[in-house]
This record gives C-alpha cells, structure tokens and sequence, in this order.
C-alpha cells in the first residue's frame, strides 16, 4: 500500500468511494467546514485523532494498490 499520498487525496478517494464530505466529517468528528480546508490545502493537515480517523477510515473504505 502507498503511504506516500496526501491528506487531500485520502479525502477526494473518500469522496470516489461515494461518500459526502458531511458523512466524512461526521465520521472522523469535525465539521465539514474544517474537513473542506483540509481537501482544499488551505489547512495542510488533519489534527489529533481526527488525523488517526481519516487515516483509518480511507484504509476501511478505499483499496490502493502497492
């Protein structure tokens, strides 16, 4: 698996995958306010534990090859 992809990635394959980005930032708790910063750059990372969610949940629902 290819670790080297960016938070902004991880969000728009969340969103191929056919989720809304009120459902992704519902599931990693902020609001979508906050996870729309962090897929437009102008936040340039996750924090805290939000960070582990996204991580965990794009690992959940997306498959990326080696």
């Amino acid at each position: 698996m290819n670790e080297n992809i960016t938070w902004q990635q991880r969000i728009n394959e969340l969103v191929d995958a056919n989720l809304t980005i009120g459902e992704i930032a519902k599931l990693v708790g902020i609001k979508p306010p906050g996870l729309c910063d962090i897929r437009s750059g102008k936040t340039s990372e996750p924090k805290g534990f939000v960070a582990v969610k996204l991580y965990k949940l794009h690992l959940r629902r997306c498959k990326r090859a080696a």
